[in-house]
């Protein structure tokens, strides 16, 4: 994959990331998030490293938070489809006749 610059801003300051083209549109996605629960934080009297951990903290917890709870688990997701995988499998063959030999 193609590695491109992309241009971000957080807090009026503009910083330029190297990212894969693929990844370009979430990485902006993320910045304006950030930018947006920095400018909030800042509201409510944060500053300087404190205003960065707290932004920092809130998503992390947002994450965590979608992960246990709200997330969608690939895993089992891979797991189910594999049994009706194998349960359309048995099906088939139950209902084909057996070809002749």
């Amino acid at each position: 994959m193609a590695e491109v610059r992309v241009e971000v801003a957080l807090r009026g300051k503009t910083y330029r990331l190297t990212c894969d083209e693929a990844d370009a549109p979430l990485l902006q996605d993320a910045a304006r998030l950030l930018d947006e629960r920095l400018a909030r934080l800042s509201g409510e009297g944060l500053s300087g490293e404190k205003l960065l951990l707290w932004a920092a903290f809130e998503i992390a917890t947002e994450l965590i938070r979608t992960q246990r709870h709200e997330g969608f688990d690939i895993a089992a997701f891979q797991r189910r489809i594999e049994r009706m995988g194998a349960r359309l499998d048995r099906l088939l063959a139950e209902c084909q006749p057996p070809l002749p030999r």
